[in-house]
């Protein structure tokens, strides 16, 4: 458990847009911006970021309103970045009586094999 083995201080990012795949290979950029999917439905977006493509998932990670006493941290992180209207999502976090619909909790509540 990092959080309570840790030295120092632990952040967590509890919503956003993960990176789930990075590449060095060049994609036509006829795909870039478009919507992939994976086998488990899973939609991401590939997008030039310097010198490599990075894939996020299109719909945001979130487990803000999940409970869990054994996760103990200084910080609860929004990351906004690949938001599409970052400014809209962050007043929505904040006034948490709109609902942003059904949380996507990803691997949350998985197993690692």
């Amino acid at each position: 458990d990092i959080c309570n083995k840790s030295p120092v201080p632990v952040s967590v990012i509890s919503y956003g847009r993960p990176v789930l795949m990075i590449s060095r290979f060049q994609i036509n950029s006829n795909y870039l911006g478009r919507n992939f999917e994976d086998r488990r439905n899973l939609a991401m977006i590939p997008e030039n970021e310097r010198e490599l493509v990075v894939f996020r998932a299109t719909k945001a990670f979130d487990i803000t309103r999940e409970k869990n006493a054994e996760i103990q941290v200084n910080r609860l992180i929004a990351d906004l970045v690949a938001a599409p209207n970052p400014v809209e999502e962050y007043k929505l976090l904040l006034n948490r009586k709109k609902s942003i619909g059904q949380p996507f909790t990803f691997n949350y509540y998985g197993e690692l094999h």
